[in-house]
């Protein structure tokens, strides 16, 4: 029989907590976990990867995609110091539109728009970027669209 040092070292646990060292009642025995399955082997040939076409290939995004996002209570008291309206277009936003950091996690979002869209910035230090990236309103909207799932 073919058992691995891991067991014995299980079983004499298990037999010294069975047995005790003292008069006290005995602990219950500990149950050995079963050896893992046998590892299978692999088939000798790899399967082949197609390469990717050049149409597969997409540049990255300069901001990060949208993912769900939970404000943190010190964020909220900062987007609350927004209008009414503002507030609710900044929590439908959740982002930056430059950085992809949360909207308040800087201090209160600064509001942008360009040709009747708005958009918020985490910061000032966005401004700069902001401008270069979305000179026309049709990016922003686009853009915020992303963001709120075109809410």
């Amino acid at each position: 029989m073919n058992v691995r040092p891991t067991a014995w070292l299980g079983l004499g646990l298990a037999a010294v907590l069975t047995l005790g060292c003292s008069e006290a009642e005995p602990t219950p025995p500990l149950a050995v976990a079963p050896a893992p399955p046998a590892a299978t082997s692999l088939p000798e040939t790899p399967t082949p990867v197609p390469a990717p076409t050049a149409d597969a290939v997409k540049p990255a995004e300069s901001t990060p995609a949208a993912a769900p996002v939970a404000f943190s209570p010190d964020e909220l008291v900062e987007i609350k110091k927004l209008s009414d309206t503002d507030q609710t277009k900044a929590i439908a936003q959740k982002v930056c539109v430059v950085s992809g950091e949360t909207l308040g996690s800087m201090g209160v979002p600064i509001k942008m728009t360009v040709g009747g869209e708005d958009a918020f910035l985490c910061c000032g230090g966005c401004k700069k970027d902001f401008a270069k990236q979305f000179d026309t309103a049709d990016k922003l909207k686009a853009k915020v669209a992303a963001l709120t799932g075109g809410k």
